[in-house]
């Protein structure tokens, strides 16, 4: 699937040398996303 997205200018410029990572970046955030849906984070207990 291809998509398009607007995103800021820093973000996009820290995404740049990953861009044939992108599908491995975009699942681990989903599911670190999704891993505790009452919170949305994973590990937001240890702070």
């Amino acid at each position: 699937m291809q998509i398009t997205i607007d995103i800021p200018d820093d973000i996009a410029s820290r995404l740049e040398p990953l861009k044939d990572q992108l599908p491995q970046i975009l699942l681990l955030g989903l599911q670190e996303l999704t891993a505790n849906p009452s919170t949305g984070f994973r590990d937001s207990q240890k702070f």
